[in-house]
């Protein structure tokens, strides 16, 4: 019984701590715990590497983050938008991330 739960228990945190992208009709969405977000990459201005863990909301400017597993050791990136807001993205083998998005928007500055 108690095998059964903690199998439960492990999965669903495996779930809240993991971030996960796709990308449709040229749309960068993210998925991280419960959150998603949505960026257009013909929006997406430049994307820098970071090694930060997390991003606090300034009550200034409209910067929004992700959560991630401090245990691991994921790529960190920062995505800036045309409309000044910044993404903290935690997340394996952002390199990928930032090809894919490249052969959609070549503009990128990286």
């Amino acid at each position: 019984m108690y095998i059964i739960l903690s199998i439960g228990i492990l999965f669903t945190l495996s779930l809240l701590l993991t971030t996960n992208y796709k990308i449709k009709n040229d749309k960068l969405i993210i998925r991280s715990g419960f959150s998603k977000i949505k960026i257009s990459i013909n929006d997406i201005t430049q994307i820098k590497d970071s090694n930060m863990y997390s991003m606090e909301k300034n009550k200034n400017s409209s910067c929004y983050y992700t959560s991630t597993a401090y245990y691991t050791m994921p790529d960190r990136i920062l995505i800036h938008t045309k409309d000044n807001k910044s993404y903290f993205i935690a997340l394996n083998n952002a390199k990928n991330l930032i090809k894919k998005i490249n052969k959609i928007n070549p503009k990128i500055i990286y």
